[in-house]
Formats: C-alpha cells, sequence, structure tokens
C-alpha cells in the first residue's frame, strides 16, 4: 500500500507475527540458556491488547506457550470482530488446539470512556461461546467476569486469579517436608 509516497507494509495484528517468531526462535532459546526452566511449561500473561497477543499467540502457534492468562482481550475495535475472526478460523481448520486458558474481562469495561469502542465485554462474551464449544481434555478453558472491573484495575485480580488457576495448589503435587 503507498500513502502520499509512503511504502507501508501493514501486518496483521502490527507486527505480532513477528513478535511472536522472536519470542519462540530467540527469547526461550536465551531464557533456557541462563535460568533454569521447566521445558513446555511457558506461561503466557496479558492484558488488553496484550491479551489479544496472548490469544493470537494460541491461535497462530499455541506450541509456544501452554498456558495463557488473558485479561480483557483487545480483539474488536469499533465494529471489527478482528480477533473472533482468527479464533473463528482456527477452529474450522479443525487444528487440535492443547493448553490451558483462563480468560477474564471487567465488568464495567464495556462502559468505560476510553476504551468503550474496543468491546471489550460483548467480544469477551463472543470469544468465549466459541471456545466453550471448543474444549476438551487437551484444551482447558476457563472464563470469569470480574463485578465491577475497569480496564484500570481488573488487571491486577486477572494476574492473580489466573495464576492461582494454573499453578495453584490443585494443580502441583505436594511436597514432602523433611
Amino acid at each position: 500500500m503507498v500513502i502520499s509516497g509512503l511504502n507501508l507494509k501493514l501486518t496483521p495484528w502490527g507486527g505480532a507475527s513477528e513478535f511472536l517468531a522472536f519470542i519462540r526462535d530467540q527469547l526461550i532459546a536465551f531464557i533456557d540458556a541462563t535460568y533454569p526452566t521447566i521445558p513446555g511449561d511457558r506461561a503466557y500473561f496479558g492484558h488488553s491488547l496484550g491479551g489479544g497477543f496472548g490469544l493470537h499467540a494460541l491461535f497462530s502457534d499455541a506450541g509456544v506457550f501452554s498456558k495463557y492468562v488473558i485479561s480483557s482481550p483487545g480483539i474488536s475495535y469499533d465494529g471489527d470482530p478482528y480477533g473472533i475472526r482468527e479464533a473463528q478460523e482456527f477452529i474450522a481448520s479443525g487444528r487440535p488446539l492443547s493448553a490451558r486458558l483462563v480468560m477474564s474481562v471487567g465488568e464495567e469495561e464495556e462502559f468505560d470512556r476510553d476504551v468503550g469502542r474496543a468491546q471489550l465485554v460483548s467480544s469477551f462474551y463472543r470469544l468465549a461461546a466459541l471456545l466453550r464449544g471448543c474444549a476438551n481434555r487437551a484444551f482447558e478453558f476457563s472464563c470469569r467476569v470480574i463485578p465491577g472491573g475497569t480496564h484500570i484495575d481488573v488487571w491486577p485480580i486477572a494476574f492473580s486469579h489466573g495464576v492461582q488457576a494454573i499453578y495453584g495448589p490443585a494443580n502441583h503435587a505436594p511436597t514432602a517436608v523433611p
């Protein structure tokens, strides 16, 4: 696309695929070489557009992370449900999905003046309905609407609840006390 003499390369999600490739091909290798890690046990937390990026990662290269905590995902704007379309395309492809996803949104986000055009709550409900239909043993999905939550204050609650859901006591064998 050329605009006013500029050659612009527009990519879906603003370069998210390239960023995900960097994480997959370079950053994870660096972290694994530098720190003790558990291979295959990678979690992602994202809020707002970071939540949208996490869903993009889940639907485009699900093997990068095995657990996702997504808060108020930015997947729709001004009536364009770009993230919901990506989910629909993934589901229609019939590719298997193996991950654990905990997704949340604040009850009041649709009415937040600064993010209202993003339709965070209504798009959350639409996406949750799609994902409930593909949950199975390999794909665990849970979601919740946080009462009274706004876009600014909901992420710490979502993070805390999400980490407890994916790494809480029910998800680990008890440790023997010497």
